[in-house]
């Protein structure tokens, strides 16, 4: 169902933040959400940013930042977070959205990135990493506008 990608982000955003204190980490925009229209099943999607988010502090065991980045064109919207951790390991970085697959962390399934991009796919979106040097992690996914 169509729904304001702004209004959805700042209804989330509260609860990640909060949620993510409790390790000393904190959720900052980077810049606004945009105020378009996508198809969104809110409960559904809500279920990306927490995965992300959750796996995120996993890697900061002593506090970081995570910065949420939006860019919008006629096409789509893609949201970006990015970590202040150690980055993806080279190693892993082509099979993270298979499922079991987990690394560096003491607990986990390996289900959280694997359902991650199940949800981004049935709302026809899209979902991938990118590393930069001397940066954590880099989690986007993009979002078709509604017609």
């Amino acid at each position: 169902m169509p729904g304001n990608y702004a209004d959805f982000i700042k209804t989330i955003l509260p609860e990640l933040q909060a949620e993510s204190e409790t390790k000393s980490v904190h959720v900052e925009l980077e810049n606004e959400p945009p105020a378009a229209k996508a198809l969104l099943d809110s409960r559904r999607l809500r279920r990306v940013f927490f995965n992300l988010v959750h796996n995120a502090t996993d890697f900061m065991p002593n506090g970081g930042k995570i910065f949420l980045r939006f860019n919008c064109d006629e096409k789509e919207i893609v949201t970006e977070i990015e970590d202040t951790g150690p980055g993806i390991a080279p190693e892993i970085a082509d099979k993270l959205f298979q499922p079991f697959v987990t690394h560096g962390k003491s607990h986990g399934t390996g289900l959280g990135l694997s359902i991650c991009k199940k949800i981004v796919e049935d709302h026809k979106g899209r979902i991938w990493t990118r590393n930069e040097p001397k940066r954590g992690a880099i989690f986007c996914f993009s979002l078709p506008l509604a017609k």
